[in-house]
């Protein structure tokens, strides 16, 4: 008898060292378990889904600075699937994966293995890409606490200050890219078709954004003279939605936000960088008409407008995002002239 109960403390002790290894194991893959774990419903079936990141814009140009495949320094891109059960509005299941070499992030597929979901049923896989700190795996720029139908641009005074000032001297910490599946079934004995599994392997995942850049801003007063005080500057929307909210899995916008993050200038003396990645919908019925100024802020605020009647920019976004929408005066380099702003009184 006692021998058998030596067996048995034996046989606990081999399965509790088999669990810890096993969850062991999965944390080192940085995935995480989906909400509903498999033991919990045994009519399951394991899938594998396969999420390419597509760096290139729609006309072939790259938007990140040094080109599109490059991860800013301090960053690793992460990788969120959720799968939604048709005619369910919460996930069933939701897994993340991490990537900070570039090669891998950019050059094959971010695989989600043994992905668990209930037989006799259609689904829907929804992705997000976006760019979070090497040393935690928390949002940095997108709150998806509420899940993929709201990611939300985080506001400025949710993000650490320091990370904003990098990001604003042109790091493009705020790129992302999303992407889903077609719906596919499973059917009631767990079997796939082959056409089903095949919308599995090919999701691929683009920027939901038109990136608005003014690469050579230059502040001046009345007179022209580059102005001297000025410390934080942003672009600052007078009118038209910037939207904050995209729904990852129908493609819809919501709310809003009138001023980009703030960029610190220490001179004046020569041009700057400004931009800004703007949610566009997935289907763009109608043009997003926008207008903008630049404040500047140092102790007080200073508005600045465009040319020498001075006025504010508009524009008419009307491509479909994953674009870089440039407005400059003209080329530096080519002995041209920046985008000048002068002060308003």
């Amino acid at each position: 008898m006692k021998t058998m109960d030596r067996n048995r403390k034996y046989r606990g002790m081999c399965r509790m060292l088999l669990l810890g290894l096993l969850c062991l194991a999965s944390s080192c893959n940085n995935e995480l378990l989906p909400i509903i774990e498999p033991e919990e419903n045994p009519n399951t079936t394991s899938i594998t889904l396969k999420a390419m990141v597509d760096a290139d814009t729609q006309d072939g140009a790259l938007t990140r600075a040094g080109g599109g495949e490059n991860i800013p320094t301090g960053y690793q891109l992460r990788c969120i699937l959720e799968v939604y059960a048709d005619g369910v509005n919460n996930p069933v299941a939701r897994y993340e994966k991490y990537e900070s070499n570039a090669d891998d992030a950019f050059g094959q597929p971010f695989a989600f293995d043994n992905v668990r979901l209930t037989a006799g049923n259609t689904y829907m896989a929804v992705c997000w890409a976006d760019y979070i700190k090497t040393d935690n795996d928390g949002d940095v720029f997108y709150n998806t606490t509420n899940g993929l139908t709201a990611v939300v641009q985080k506001a400025e005074s949710s993000i650490n200050a320091s990370t904003l000032a990098t990001t604003a001297a042109g790091d493009d910490a705020e790129d992302a890219y999303t992407g889903k599946s077609a719906s596919f079934t499973i059917a009631a004995d767990g079997s796939m078709s082959g056409e089903d599994q095949a919308k599995l392997w090919g999701i691929t995942l683009r920027r939901p954004f038109a990136k608005l850049v003014l690469p050579w801003v230059k502040l001046c007063d009345n007179s022209g003279s580059a102005y001297p005080s000025q410390q934080t500057v942003r672009i600052n929307y007078v009118s038209g939605t910037v939207y904050t909210t995209y729904n990852a899995k129908t493609g819809e916008v919501s709310g809003s936000k009138t001023t980009s993050y703030p960029r610190t200038i220490s001179s004046f003396t020569n041009s700057f960088e400004l931009y800004q990645y703007l949610f566009i919908p997935a289907t763009l019925t109608d043009a997003i008409e926008l207008e903008f100024n630049i404040t500047g802020e140092n102790g007080g605020t200073t508005t600045f407008k465009h040319g020498d009647t001075p006025a504010n920019i508009k524009l008419s976004l009307t491509k479909p995002a994953n674009y870089v929408l440039t407005v400059k005066g003209a080329t530096e380099n080519s002995g041209g002239y920046p985008l000048i702003f002068k002060a308003i009184p």
